[in-house]
């Protein structure tokens, strides 16, 4: 039986300032939150600024060490991101530093996603063997006159290796109107392109360098997470229309091993 490899991590940041946490070197995640908690910890609903309904969150969830999604702080570490929500597909607990462990873990009939393999076929990239998908989405509305919306991200992965040019991981920030059938615009993508951010596509391996730029660096063993490498801090933006509901769907999964 082929075992796939959990790959990924991604942490998304909004912007709040987080002082009340005295952690180590290493980020430190909480998986015991609820989905409104962990929604608010990304978009600020009690600020009053946007409208949150039909929250949904999937992935592997079978105790509390064994949970796919929840949230970081990065305590007193040199980690880029102050705090945020961890997507992964794997153990989101294990995304805590140090770098001292290959992540392997992975579920039986924990499956793909079919939107983003629709991505990655349109933007014709690699879309077999997508499996160990976690998501998030919800319905918003925007209470101010504002035009757009932005965050800043950022992808990890174990399948970041300097000879690595055939394993991909890959993630698509989705967005729409809500209660239509028009499809998604994914806003997860390479700057200043139209390709989809994954392992590959943002790569600092030796053998196969693309759009290094945005790459952040290959990690070492004392890293503040446990990933092998990671990209700078992303950032992307939508256009939207104050007063429409739209439906975002963020989601990552592996690609092979």
């Amino acid at each position: 039986m082929k075992h796939f490899y959990s790959k990924i991590i991604l942490l998304l940041f909004f912007t709040f300032t987080l002082n009340s946490f005295l952690f180590g070197q290493y980020i430190q995640v909480d998986t015991s939150l609820p989905k409104e908690e962990l929604i608010d910890k990304f978009i600020g609903t009690n600020t009053g600024c946007i409208t949150i309904s039909n929250i949904n969150i999937s992935g592997y969830n079978r105790a509390y060490d064994e949970i796919s999604y929840g949230y970081f702080t990065k305590g007193t570490s040199s980690f880029d991101l102050s705090e945020g929500i961890i997507l992964s597909t794997g153990k989101a607990k294990d995304a805590e530093g140090p770098n001292s462990s290959l992540q392997d873990f992975w579920g039986s009939n924990w499956g793909g996603d079919q939107d983003l393999i629709d991505i990655l076929i349109k933007s014709n990239l690699p879309h077999d063997y997508i499996l160990n998908a976690t998501y998030l989405e919800f319905d918003f509305i925007s209470n101010l006159t504002t035009d757009q919306i932005s965050f800043e991200y950022m992808f990890l992965s174990e399948e970041y290796q300097s000879s690595n040019c055939q394993y991909s991981d890959a993630f698509a920030f989705l967005i729409k109107k809500a209660d239509n059938s028009e499809p998604y615009q994914n806003i997860a993508l390479v700057p200043n392109t139209t390709i989809p951010v994954t392992s590959l596509t943002i790569n600092g391996a030796r053998d196969c360098p693309r759009n290094i730029s945005y790459f952040g660096s290959f990690n070492s063993a004392n890293n503040p997470t446990n990933f092998n490498g990671q990209t700078k801090v992303l950032k992307t933006n939508a256009q939207i229309e104050a007063g429409t509901k739209y439906h975002i769907k963020l989601v990552i999964a592996d690609h092979g091993d």
